[in-house]
């Protein structure tokens, strides 16, 4: 009878570590995935930040409009914890290309990507995941930019 009993309680144990060990695994599974820029939310963010008088001229919001759509940057997050952004940005007659590889972690809602670039510049993010989407906000000469990707 003790024999016995020695034998469930290690199988409830093994159980209990496969199945962490399959949690974890199922975490980067549901995170792992393609995600774009949301260009409508971009562009609703940069009308917001606009001042007033800017707003009220057309030629700004479809300067804003043209601007978000010429945005493509994309991540592609594997399940084994590596990393790629790509982006490609037209802006004024010109097109821009980056890319970065590197590494993510997710712990609870907040993901840690480490991405470096061609030139091995390296790049440390943490955001908060949720529901299939996470913001980057970035802030240049005191203007903030907040990013927002979707899983596709």
């Amino acid at each position: 009878m003790k024999m016995s009993l020695m034998s469930l309680f290690t199988g409830i144990a093994l159980s209990t570590l496969v199945a962490c060990g399959g949690a974890e695994a199922d975490a980067a599974s549901n995170v792992a995935g393609t995600y774009k820029l949301d260009t409508a939310a971009m562009e609703a963010a940069m009308l917001a930040e606009m001042p007033e008088p800017a707003k009220a001229d057309p030629q700004s919001a479809k300067m804003v409009k043209e601007m978000a759509a010429g945005m493509d940057i994309s991540f592609e997050l594997m399940a084994d914890g590596t990393a790629k952004m790509s982006s490609k940005i037209a802006m004024m007659g010109k097109v821009t290309e980056n890319s970065a590889s590197g590494t993510w972690k997710l712990d609870g809602d907040q993901m840690t990507m480490a991405l470096s670039d061609p030139d091995g510049k390296e790049e440390v993010k943490t955001v908060t995941w949720k529901d299939g989407s996470f913001s980057i906000t970035e802030e240049e000469d005191g203007q903030k930019m907040t990013m927002s990707f979707h899983k596709q």
